[in-house]
């Protein structure tokens, strides 16, 4: 890996390799620093749930803070063909960032995009004008 080190992680044995590597293209083409998150769960799960986190037998899924626009951010996400899953959290916040990222790396032939608001509530993105406008209410 180019951008990230194994200390870098809770448990870097538990990551899917094809993760750090889609992780490690999507720091590439942010051209910014990204943060892992450091919540609980947010790298890996041991829950036995159909999570993307579970670590059963490794996780395929991380939670992050890009330091891009969120534009761009996405737009790099979705530049990574690995990377199948999607999730935006404008009001997730870490330090001084304003929002976070889930990415995965799921078994699936299309991209899987969300976005969830303040209120916890999902909205699946199937337009970039959609995604446009929830960025541009936000920021």
């Amino acid at each position: 890996m180019k951008y990230f080190k194994a200390s870098d992680f809770d448990d870097y044995s538990k990551m899917a390799p094809r993760l750090l590597c889609a992780l490690d293209s999507f720091r590439e083409l942010t051209h910014a620093p990204v943060y892992l998150s450091p919540a609980p769960g947010a790298q890996w799960r041991m829950d036995g749930t159909t999570s993307q986190h579970n670590a059963q037998p490794q996780s395929r899924a991380v939670d992050i803070f890009p330091t891009c626009a969120p534009w761009d951010a996405f737009v790099a996400a979705l530049s990574v063909p690995e990377i199948k899953g999607i999730g935006i959290y404008p009001h997730w916040r870490y330090k001084n960032l304003t929002y976070g990222m889930h990415l995965d790396v799921r078994s699936a032939i299309d991209k899987c995009i969300w976005w969830r608001n303040k209120d916890n509530e999902y909205t699946t993105i199937h337009s970039m004008k959609l995604l446009q406008g929830l960025i541009n209410e936000v920021y």
